[in-house]
């Protein structure tokens, strides 16, 4: 299944395989209520019932926001994001100004959340830019938990 170009739908229904095409992609997350704005890189995207599933290697979050991000910072404690589909609705939304393939965006029902699916070849970073982040070093890294979200 997939969204209509500008038209919001709701997010129930859709599976695993439909998001699949954004493996290797990232997404940005805005929790508005929290005032927060993360981009991570998409390795992982699995529908569970009513639950969407995503697991990144990597996530960077934006130092300064709201209202823009001054720089972004890696995140070492977060490795996961879990929707549920009930409370959201989905529009594709085209490619963004760099083009690249459609991207995705699902606004939750109380307008709190907000996520933005890019594909890879689409993507909100390049790699440069990646490795640029991954060069700044980590203030207070927190020891390793030996936790990981997805068990195969």
């Amino acid at each position: 299944m997939k969204p209509e170009r500008n038209k919001f739908m709701p997010a129930l229904g859709f599976a695993t395989e439909d998001f699949a095409h954004f493996l290797g992609g990232q997404v940005e997350v805005t929790q508005f209520l929290k005032k927060c704005l993360y981009v991570a890189e998409i390795d992982r995207a699995i529908v569970d019932g009513n639950l969407l599933r995503m697991g990144f290697p990597l996530v960077f979050k934006g130092d300064g926001y709201p209202p823009f991000p001054r720089r972004w910072i890696r995140d070492e404690n977060r490795n996961s994001y879990i929707l549920d589909l009930r409370n959201y609705v989905v529009a594709d939304i085209g490619p963004g100004m760099e083009g690249g393939g459609n991207r995705w965006f699902l606004q939750s029902a109380d307008r709190s959340d907000s996520v933005i699916l890019y594909p890879p070849d689409g993507r909100k970073f390049d790699s440069a830019r990646l490795e640029e982040l991954l060069a700044t070093p980590v203030r207070n890294p927190p020891a390793p938990t030996g936790i990981k979200f997805f068990v195969d």
